[in-house]
């Protein structure tokens, strides 16, 4: 079982207008045995390495669609005695523009018709950096897709011997050199064609349930675990009305707008500004990649 904590908290620095969404995950229960809640008390029977997970949504989704990884890795750890480490808190982090944090934006994200600019992307998590809030001696960051990118780009403004992340883990990211974007435009890939589907995709329905049904038989949602899927539709939509759709009072609607979305898919610099960095930092800090069986999108 895992006690769950809602946060919001508002920006900072350049981006004060940005409200902040989290969720951390702690387990009721330590991997030693004793209350996960008492993370001040001594160590000495503990592992020595506390470590705190800072989990990125891909484009399109929210922070809560890592719920099932996050159960699935503590249930995990739980079996694995005489670890030299433990996992005390999973954090996950809506982007500005997905999930919950959408909702608090709602207004503001209007103002930004072109989508967020990396710095915008990034602004929740340096706001949890600053906050004080992540209780692990060291944080591992993984990100998923657009996620990635973010994880990678928000270490710009460190220097790499002083990284806030002991370790990286990407997942399908979707960074390419100039040539090979220039090909999958060419030759009309998945990834492409996602843009356009953004851009006039169906965004209201008459109900939440009436949604479910429509994103049960569209690629990808389809073919989701049926948990990530609940938690989409839970999640990923918004009662009406919005800043959007301020006249309709009936129905529900993407928490992240066609035009964010599909924004978000045309920022081809930010993915070379990340594969750039990547670089860098695989020199510094064990960075792990993963890519899916199935070529689909990337």
């Amino acid at each position: 079982m895992l006690q769950t904590t809602d946060f919001s908290l508002p920006g900072v620095n350049d981006h004060p207008k940005l409200a902040c969404s989290f969720v951390r995950w702690r387990p009721l229960q330590a991997e030693n045995g004793s209350a996960a809640s008492n993370l001040g008390s001594t160590r000495s029977s503990a592992p020595s390495l506390r470590l705190s997970l800072v989990f990125f949504h891909c484009n399109g989704t929210h922070k809560e669609t890592w719920l099932p990884t996050v159960e699935h890795l503590f249930d995990a750890l739980h079996a694995l005695p005489g670890a030299q480490f433990t996992v005390i808190e999973a954090w996950a982090i809506d982007s500005p523009q997905h999930g919950h944090a959408a909702r608090l934006n709602d207004r503001v994200l209007l103002e930004l018709p072109d989508g967020l600019d990396m710095d915008q992307w990034n602004a929740p998590v340096n706001t949890l950096f600053k906050s004080g809030l992540i209780a692990g001696d060291r944080v591992v960051g993984i990100g998923h897709s657009a996620g990635s990118v973010s994880l990678i780009t928000m270490t710009l403004g460190y220097a790499l011997d002083r990284l806030p992340f002991s370790s990286m883990i990407v997942i399908e990211p979707p960074m390419m050199p100039p040539k090979m974007l220039k090909y999958a435009q060419e030759k009309r890939l998945p990834m492409l064609r996602a843009i356009e589907l953004a851009k006039t995709r169906q965004d209201v329905w008459s109900s939440r349930e009436e949604a479910r049904e429509w994103f049960g038989r569209q690629f990808p949602w389809r073919r989701w675990d049926k948990r990530v899927f609940d938690l989409f539709i839970e999640h990923a939509l918004h009662d009406l009305p919005t800043a959007t759709y301020p006249s309709q009072r009936e129905g529900v609607t993407l928490a992240c707008t066609r035009a964010q979305d599909s924004a978000a898919y045309t920022k081809f610099k930010i993915g070379f500004t990340a594969l750039d960095r990547l670089t860098k930092l695989c020199a510094s800090l064990p960075v792990h990649c993963i890519f899916g069986e199935t070529i689909d999108m990337v």
